[in-house]
């Protein structure tokens, strides 16, 4: 590039005198890229340019050079001479939308008349867009309309549109041109600059001076200098734009020379062999353009640009710094979240910068994280055998995916601190392993439950490289959900007695759903009362053999259950069937509902009606009414009958047992669980018992004595007859009962249905079976009715009820309802 500057020293002009000293028309070619500072996207870009803009105009201080603007030009005899610039587009577009603006709300009158006699000729706009038709109207339209900015239209909500809602509302703007990018990015770089200079009247006369220019650039005629076709590629190089993460490493690299500029600390770096001392600042810049960037360049393909890493390596940068904003900001909830959510795009220095996250903190954090990572040329090295606590490489790559889960993010900074604290990583499986089961089991399902997660790590921290012998002194972890943190001081203590006590647990923790919660295999087992009654496992040989035997017996009996449970076997709810038999286990929810459980589709941690929650210990709180849904699931292991090598056959023998409460009619009839697509009924003093479709009373449900009676007679449809059409009608409210309908069947013209349902009485606290009958369309008077089928109902002791139009019969029990509805069908029948 020096040979340029040496050959090429460039003519110094301001926008207005570019066109009037060379007679030009500046013509954005076909070729070019849309308008682009203007875009939604660019906002950072176009505040900062702004910004500049506004200061060099407010200094009124001469010759603010933009760099170079170059390109070929085309002379035209007794006309404009054509301009296509190859370099400059986005400042040349802005700078003409600055001007035009400035002269429409400057404080001399002639500044409108000044402006439209240099930026109009007879071709239309001086400066214009060659890529679309419409542009290219667009900027004719802008310069010759002049806008009153005394009455701009009122802003939309939530939106500083005031500007180019008043240009989209003139008749000269023809809708379809919203359409195009560079009128939409032009209209949003307007908006921008009547927010920036609303108040600056007075900076036309300075932008228009060209005696003495304050916004300037260098204009280059590449035609007229008749350059080489290496200076063509050296200039185009030069014209290349910096990608956002190199704009990004210059500005972090200058930030850092701020941070430590009173720094004399010295880093090493092996520069051609040699060990040279530095600063960090340089040593920053070395690093990231060497060893770290060996390192990225083998997760080049994860996000973005295959051929760059770029996004990978900012998505690093971003989380290492979300992890020390975490701990050194707890309260800036919404700025942690930006870091952690933004649209890589967003993710900005300065934007990063202004909300205090770059420090000398964090950014010693980053530079040590990625030391720590250094490998060569190659991936991350890996320290753990078993990758079920943590795989290294797979949460890596999620890291730079930045697709990390919230307990995900918990795990990796542990991971990321231990070995950025300790050189020997002999204790890192159990660290990983803790940890994994405190997060797992543990409420983090927003930004802040994890701040207060990652504070809690990082007090811990000096003690990660021998956590077990910390949970046998201190079973207290912060944030983590206590019983859990007890569940790990339970384990580090038979961990302690041996191998044995080490492998079997370490099993159970991968069991089934467990991931790490096993703690009702230890109450089941005695053990968990023993520790909290000693603070310690140590009891005697002899015990230890039946605590240990105990412990696998349990465990073998939960495995063997819960994996009946996913399996298609256990269609008929069998497992939930029978621990009814042993009690109401059902999870209560809100507003009178509860849960079966393994049907949930469980959404968040205080959501959740799973078996695993079931088996959750508890300290506090509800503990009591836990622990009783606990002893029915270990009253069922405890049955002589349960058979943990025939799960199904045994299953099926428990739930032949009898109950006397609501119950009964579940453990008999698994329609009525199947039903409940997520596991809800509803249950309430004055309501019978609802089968929820959904989670929700406003959503389909139906009452369990209604579809038990839908269950007995679609089992035999064919007695249902003349009636054609048989469907049990959901509901979707509290008022509505569900029933089984009739209907389709004419006789003498006349159309006629009947109801079928249950319904029970909350005043009376009772409930009895009815059956309506009635025309199905036109007048319902029974002085309408033919007297036949008047005489017909009747016999059959119906009565007819003169203020809902029908004929009403009550049943005590299903059977009654059931053998009268098809003693009234076949009487239908016989007709």
């Amino acid at each position: 590039m020096q040979e340029i500057e040496n050959n090429l020293e460039g003519k110094r002009y301001s926008f207005l005198s570019l066109l009037e000293d060379e007679n030009l028309r500046i013509e954005i070619p076909v070729i070019q890229r849309d308008y682009a500072q203007g875009r939604k996207s660019n906002e950072e870009i176009r505040d900062l340019f702004l910004q500049a803009l506004d200061e060099y105009l407010e200094a009124n201080i001469p010759n603010r050079d933009l760099d170079f603007v170059y390109g070929t030009s085309t002379n035209l005899v007794g006309k404009k001479n054509v301009f296509v610039p190859l370099d400059g587009q986005q400042r040349l577009t802005t700078l003409f939308l600055l001007h035009w603006y400035l002269a429409n709300i400057s404080e001399n009158p002639e500044s409108t008349q000044d402006f439209r006699e240099k930026l109009y000729s007879e071709k239309g706009s001086n400066f214009t867009y060659k890529t679309r038709t419409s542009s290219s109207e667009f900027c004719n339209a802008l310069v010759f309309n002049n806008i009153d900015f005394l009455n701009l239209l009122k802003h939309d909500k939530n939106e500083n549109n005031a500007l180019s809602k008043t240009i989209k509302n003139k008749n000269w703007f023809f809708a379809s041109w919203i359409l195009d990018p560079t009128v939409k990015s032009m209209l949003t770089m307007l908006d921008s600059i009547h927010e920036k200079f609303y108040d600056k009247s007075n900076f036309y006369d300075r932008i228009s001076n060209v005696e003495q220019p304050i916004i300037t650039f260098l204009y280059l005629d590449l035609e007229k200098l008749k350059l080489s076709d290496d200076l063509y590629i050296k200039m185009n190089s030069r014209g290349k734009s910096l990608t956002s993460f190199e704009n990004f490493k210059a500005k972090f690299e200058k930030e850092i020379s701020n941070i430590f500029i009173k720094s004399k600390e010295q880093f090493e770096i092996n520069h051609d062999g040699a060990i040279q001392s530095v600063k960090i600042k340089e040593y920053f810049s070395f690093k990231i353009d060497t060893a770290w960037s060996n390192l990225f360049w083998n997760y080049r393909t994860l996000v973005g640009d295959k051929d760059t890493y770029d996004e990978e390596l900012m998505n690093f940068i971003r989380n290492i710094i979300s992890f020390r904003f975490a701990i050194n900001n707890s309260k800036e909830l919404e700025n942690f979240k930006f870091i952690l959510n933004s649209e890589i795009d967003k993710i900005s220095f300065n934007k990063l910068n202004s909300i205090s996250s770059i420090n000398e903190n964090s950014v010693r954090f980053l530079i040590d994280s990625l030391d720590v990572f250094e490998n060569g040329t190659s991936k991350i090295k890996t320290h753990l055998d078993n990758i079920i606590y943590f795989d290294e490489n797979t949460e890596f790559e999620s890291l730079l995916k930045n697709d990390l889960t919230l307990p995900g993010r918990v795990t990796f900074f542990a991971y990321l601190n231990y070995l950025l604290k300790f050189d020997n990583t002999d204790g890192l499986s159990d660290w990983m392993r803790v940890i994994r089961n405190l997060t797992e089991n543990s409420r983090i399902e927003d930004q802040e439950l994890l701040i207060n997660a990652l504070r809690s790590i990082e007090n811990v921290l000096p003690q990660a490289n021998n956590i077990l012998e910390y949970l046998r002194v201190n079973n207290k972890v912060s944030f983590f959900t206590p019983v859990q943190v007890t569940e790990e001081s339970i384990k580090a203590f038979l961990f302690k007695k041996s191998l044995d006590w080490e492998n079997a647990i370490i099993k159970a923790e991968e069991e089934i759903f467990h991931k790490g919660q096993i703690g009702y295999i230890f109450d089941f087992s005695g053990i968990w009362s023993f520790f909290l009654e000693n603070k310690n496992c140590d009891w005697s040989k002899s015990d230890d053999t039946l605590y240990f035997e105990t412990f696998n017996k349990y465990l073998e009996k939960a495995v063997a259950l819960f994996n009946y449970n996913n399996s298609v076997e256990n269609s008929d709810y069998l497992i939930e069937r029978s621990i009814l038999t042993k009690g109401d286990y059902t999870v209560s929810a809100t507003n009178d509902r509860s849960n079966f459980s393994s049907v949930s589709n469980v959404t968040n941690y205080l959501r959740d009606y799973s078996w695993k929650r079931i088996l959750r210990m508890e300290i506090d709180g509800d503990k009591d009414i836990w622990s009783k849904r606990r002893s029915f699931i270990k009253n069922l292991f405890d049955d002589e009958r349960y058979n943990s090598s025939n799960v199904q056959k045994s299953l099926q023998q428990i739930v032949k047992d009898k109950v006397d409460d609501w119950r009964q009619n579940f453990i008999e009839k698994p329609e009525l669980i199947r039903y409940c697509k997520k596991g809800f009924i509803y249950r309430s003093e004055r309501r019978d018992i609802q089968l929820l479709n959904a989670s929700q009373m406003n959503h389909k449900h139906v009452d369990v004595f209604t579809f038990l009676l839908h269950l007995k007679l679609s089992k035999d449809s064919e007695k249902t007859f003349p009636f054609k059409n048989y469907h049990l009608e959901e509901v979707k409210s509290h008022e509505d009962y569900a029933f089984v309908r009739l209907n389709n069947w004419c006789f003498n013209k006349i159309y006629y249905v009947v109801k079928a349902y249950y319904y029970f009485d909350s005043s009376k606290k009772k409930g009895n079976y009815y059956i309506e009958f009635r025309k199905e369309k036109g007048d319902n008077e029974l002085k309408n009715y033919p007297e036949n089928i008047k005489k017909l109902v009747e016999n059959e002791g119906f009565i007819w009820d003169s203020e809902n139009k029908y004929f009403l019969k009550a049943f005590a029990n299903e059977k009654a309802i059931v053998s009268n509805l098809h003693s009234l069908c076949l009487t239908f029948e016989n007709l």
